[in-house]
């Protein structure tokens, strides 16, 4: 079976879209909705939203950028794979690094605290550059821990993340 006009390209799936399914928008590591596809449009066009944002429909799991659901000419052909930009992967990584200092809090902050102690070991050029950073996300986790309530613990992530690399960094350098 062919198709009647051959020289047509596939319409990607989300064209397909109905107005009443409710939408997500991710922006700056915050998932904001239910939006209908009327009140996208005109977010966008306040500047509460842009075009850069992602956007996934309610019960489907793939996220896709505002303009291929607001502007559907400016959409990519979906016949293939598609390969998360580096700017993609940061704003996924950022999202994901909150939400694990926040929701768990402890294990990442251990995590991190790890992490910044193998960069201390490692370092021998720029010091600083790696392990301070991953020091002062295990301080972070350790504050999320104290505002929940888990005083105890986030008191002793706070304190490790700021004695044991300090104390070591001035003991070798």
């Amino acid at each position: 079976m062919t198709p009647e006009n051959s020289d047509t390209k596939p319409t990607p799936t989300h064209d397909k879209t109905p107005a009443n399914v409710p939408h997500y928008v991710l922006r700056r590591g915050e998932i904001l909705g239910p939006f209908e596809i009327e009140e996208l449009h005109k977010l966008v066009a306040d500047g509460v939203l842009e075009y850069d944002d992602f956007v996934q429909e309610a019960g489907n799991s793939e996220w896709l950028p505002l303009r291929w659901l607001l502007v559907p000419g400016d959409a990519q052909d979906l016949g293939g794979a598609l390969a998360p930009t580096w700017h993609t992967l940061l704003k996924w990584s950022w999202l994901r690094l909150r939400y694990n200092l926040d929701a768990q809090s402890l294990y990442a902050g251990w995590v991190c605290l790890g992490l910044a102690l193998c960069g201390l070991y490692l370092s021998s050029r720029w010091r600083e550059i790696l392990w301070l950073p991953w020091a002062i996300l295990a301080f972070f986790g350790g504050v999320a821990l104290y505002r929940r309530e888990r005083i105890g613990a986030g008191i002793a992530l706070m304190l490790a993340s700021a004695v044991i690399p300090g104390s070591l960094w001035a003991y070798f350098y």
